[in-house]
């Protein structure tokens, strides 16, 4: 394996066992082990456990973006991009169970600082100049309420999220049509 394959094989065995057992029940050595790599291998790639959990947490998020704007396209209308979007994350959190697992856990960790994620957004996110191209009008101008930034997430892909978790608990799944009026109802929450 090269170097690449091997921390994406340690990523991906973290990201499966942080699922399944949770961020302070996973040591670094199960993480070895599912992984194929000896313990010191590990330790290449990664200071501490620590320093793995915030570089899974940005694998993931580099994920999520790539799913969040596919299909995308500038011909799309500022609500049928915004409602694209809003879809893909739904998609997202409803068929990667073990990511939105990881997310869940990790953002209510004491790993997750406020300022880690924004500073990602800004500077690491590439798909985040397509999320801002829905906040401003074609002058710059702002089109959403004059909320925070993670007021908006949360009253938008927030809810995607949870409302996907709660079909994976058990709750009867929602048609297309039912999915596409949320997101309309979000799109609306947030607008001018």
């Amino acid at each position: 394996m090269t170097y690449v394959e091997k921390r994406e094989a340690i990523l991906q065995a973290a990201l499966k066992l942080i699922a399944e057992r949770g961020l302070h029940n996973t040591p670094m050595s199960l993480v070895a082990k599912e992984s194929g790599a000896s313990a010191g291998t590990i330790y290449h790639h990664f200071t501490d456990k620590e320093d793995m959990i915030h570089a899974l947490h940005h694998y993931v998020k580099t994920t999520f973006n790539h799913a969040l704007v596919r299909g995308n396209s500038p011909e799309l209308s500022r609500e049928g991009a915004f409602q694209l979007m809003w879809l893909n994350a739904y998609h997202f959190y409803h068929t990667h169970q073990d990511e939105s697992r990881f997310l869940d856990q990790y953002e209510n960790s004491p790993y997750y600082h406020p300022q880690i994620p924004e500073g990602d957004m800004i500077e690491e996110e590439e798909n985040l100049p397509e999320l801002f191209r829905l906040m401003v009008d074609d002058a710059g101008q702002p089109v959403t309420k004059d909320l925070p930034i993670d007021a908006l997430y949360e009253m938008t892909i927030g809810v995607a999220a949870h409302i996907a978790k709660h079909r994976r608990s058990g709750l009867p799944p929602l048609d297309e049509q039912t999915l596409q009026t949320i997101a309309h109802a979000c799109y609306q929450a947030i607008m001018k």
